[in-house]
């Protein structure tokens, strides 16, 4: 059986912590700097949250998700609902959210502070 890395095919490798996937997503919807950091580096700011996407499959006009529907997709996490992971996301924020969710989902979240 082969492998996207055997035959060549670029590969996207997340390996993060639930920590890392809660605040790389809080971040996201909450802060204009990361947002923008994310949009003009987006290499090297997801590879320090431990995701490897090679450069080459990183459009040059990425766009993100507004904040109020990051912040829809948390709140749901955080009360234990599904959301959508939707197009208007993003490939890398979709693959990040979705992570996210996958290792929030099995935990209870604080509520947000009010």
């Amino acid at each position: 059986m082969s492998t996207p890395e055997s035959t060549g095919e670029p590969v996207i490798k997340v390996e993060m912590t639930p920590a890392q996937a809660t605040e790389f997503v809080e971040r996201l919807a909450t802060e204009d700097g990361f947002r923008d950091r994310y949009l003009h580096q987006t290499h090297a700011l997801l590879a320090e949250y431990g995701v490897d996407v090679p450069e080459e499959m990183i459009p040059e006009d990425l766009e993100l998700p507004s904040h109020e529907s990051l912040q829809s997709a948390l709140d749901a996490l955080r009360a234990g609902r599904p959301f959508t992971v939707s197009q208007d996301m993003g490939m890398a924020a979709a693959v990040v959210t979705y992570q996210c969710y996958m290792f929030m989902r099995k935990t209870t979240l604080p509520a947000a502070a009010e």
